[in-house]
């Protein structure tokens, strides 16, 4: 799911300068290059510069890369670099290797590079107007973000499961704000997209009706749609009306089963009575609780609440 277009880490590695290369066409290892550098290093970043010791006009070339569009290569001064900064991430290719050859049209030269990627977090690789607001953050807390952010968070980061309302549900019940209704003190829980087993909840997002919120929580539920939740995270900070959007630092909490996103409001959270979620069931319930259906029973409707998680098997965060 990773694309170029989000969000290059900048940084500036020193250019390595090589000494002659072997003189045969597979490389002796003598001169091979051994790096490591953080992921996602700049496009552009000098990885090399080869000097060859053949005589005459020598061209260089990329005869083999483990990742395609790892590096990029000047043919005239062999100079390596960064070409797209997103393959050299830790979680899916943790080395990077490729073999530049030279020739004088007679003789061959060549030699191996490898860069050894080092983990960072990945999710304040990706931030940028929040992620002053991230690095300070405690560890269980959820941070505001704007929309680009989240939707970075989406496409960066690995292996992504759409959980709450479902992704349809939520996009087609968005269409226009005005006719929302808005509940406050109350828990809902909709039976739309569970979180699968054994994954990584980091980001949330959801439907403000009030222009300064602060009584909303997240809870999860192991167990079932109607009961047997937790608070997860911190208390939501203090935020504005309409979509707002939040990351989770820290996170190393999973569970053994398919669980269920809840949102206890206490000032407004957006309903939109009049899309029909086709039989799924979305549950209401009054007050901060862990059970939103029992013996005194729920308000069960099939209309949607807006909300919805991201989550991922891989903790691509420190």
């Amino acid at each position: 799911m990773k694309t170029t277009n989000y969000f290059l880490k900048t940084c500036i590695f020193l250019g390595l300068i090589l000494g002659s290369c072997s003189k045969d066409s597979g490389g002796d290892g003598n001169n091979d290059i051994a790096l490591s550098l953080d992921e996602y290093p700049s496009a552009g970043t000098i990885v090399a510069t080869m000097e060859s010791n053949l005589g005459g006009t020598v061209q260089y070339a990329i005869t083999f890369q483990s990742a395609q569009g790892a590096f990029a290569l000047n043919n005239s001064s062999g100079t390596v670099t960064i070409d797209d900064p997103l393959i050299f991430d830790f979680e899916t290719n943790p080395i990077v290797t490729g073999t530049i050859t030279a020739s004088n049209g007679t003789d061959l030269e060549s030699i191996e590079v490898a860069i050894t990627v080092n983990d960072i977090d990945d999710i304040e690789y990706v931030l940028s107007d929040s992620k002053a607001d991230y690095q300070s953050a405690a560890e269980n807390e959820w941070v505001e973000v704007t929309k680009q952010e989240y939707d970075s968070l989406f496409t960066v980061l690995n292996e992504i499961s759409f959980v709450g309302t479902s992704e349809s549900h939520f996009n087609e019940s968005l269409e226009d704000l005005k006719y929302f209704e808005y509940h406050s003190n109350s828990t809902l829980a909709n039976e739309g997209v569970p979180m699968p087993k054994e994954e990584y909840l980091y980001a949330f997002t959801y439907i403000s009706g009030a222009t300064e919120a602060n009584q909303t929580k997240l809870k999860v539920s192991p167990t079932g749609l109607s009961s047997g939740y937790e608070d997860f995270g911190s208390v939501l900070p203090l935020h504005g009306a309409d979509q707002v959007y939040f990351v989770l630092k820290g996170n190393s909490t999973t569970y053994p089963t398919d669980s269920y996103l809840a949102v206890y409001c206490g000032t407004s959270i957006g309903w939109n009575p009049f899309y029909n979620s086709n039989g799924v069931q979305h549950l209401i319930r009054s007050g901060d609780t862990n059970t939103i259906a029992d013996f005194n029973n729920a308000t069960v409707v099939t209309t949607v609440c807006i909300y919805h998680g991201l989550s991922t098997p891989i903790k691509q965060w420190n």
